[in-house]
C-alpha cells in the first residue's frame, strides 16, 4: 500500500507498506514500512525526513534527515544525514542495503553533502 497526502501547500506526507510472500531463515514473514515528509520552509529551501523500517527479527531501520537549497530552477545543494541499524547500511554507497548475517549488528551513520544539476 501507498499514500501521499498533501497537508497543507508546504508539507507534504509519503506512507508505504509492503508484505512480502517471502520469508527469512527464522520463518518470519519479510514486510517493510515507511514514512517521509517533505516540508517547505521557504521558497527555495525544503527539509526532509523519512523514516524505514522492515519486520524482520532484526528490525532494521533507515533514518535519513534533509535539507535541499535550490540554487535555480535545475541546480540545486543538499545535505543528507542517514543512520541505519538491526544490519541496515547507512553509508551514501550501500544506503539501505541489509545483510541477514549481521542481527544485532551495530548502527551506522553517514553524512553527505553535494550539488545536482539536471541537464
Amino acid at each position: 500500500a501507498y499514500g501521499s497526502l498533501p497537508v497543507t501547500s508546504d508539507l507534504t506526507l509519503v506512507a508505504n507498506f509492503t508484505s512480502e510472500d517471502a520469508r527469512d531463515a527464522g520463518g518470519l514473514k519479510i514486510g517493510s514500512s515507511s514514512i517521509f515528509a517533505n516540508y517547505r520552509l521557504s521558497d527555495p529551501l525544503s527539509v526532509q525526513a523519512a523514516y524505514a523500517r522492515n519486520d524482520l527479527a532484526t528490525e532494521g531501520t533507515l533514518t535519513n534527515l534533509s535539507m535541499k537549497y535550490d540554487l535555480s530552477k535545475r541546480t540545486f545543494v543538499y545535505s543528507i544525514y542517514a543512520r541505519g541499524t538491526g544490519g541496515v547500511d547507512a553509508t551514501f554507497a550501500n544506503r539501505g542495503a541489509f545483510s541477514f548475517n549481521t542481527p544485532g549488528a551495530a548502527s551506522t551513520n553517514s553524512v553527505t553533502v553535494g550539488m545536482a544539476h539536471s541537464f
